[in-house]
């Protein structure tokens, strides 16, 4: 992931301190796919970091799937109330 002004981004991410979550969509085969949201995440340099895929969802599902309400989004606000508290 070099961007065509020669930054590149893979490595970058390691410069990453704040706590991190990555939620992937386990049926994203075409945005981002689990494995390329593991490669991600496996290069931030926070200790604190955490990839969760949710089963069945696909990119767009993650937001606009009503499934997405029960499965997804009540993770990711206990994530942030953990984290910011």
């Amino acid at each position: 992931m070099v961007g065509t002004d020669g930054f590149d981004y893979f490595a970058a991410l390691a410069a990453v301190r704040t706590p991190y979550l990555a939620v992937a969509g386990g049926s994203d085969r075409l945005f981002a796919p689990v494995a390329a949201c593991r490669h991600v995440v496996e290069r931030v340099g926070s200790e604190r970091k955490i990839l969760t895929i949710e089963a069945g969802l696909s990119h767009r599902g993650l937001v606009l799937s009503p499934r997405a309400r029960d499965v997804c989004w009540p993770g990711i606000a206990t994530w942030l109330q953990e984290t910011l508290a």
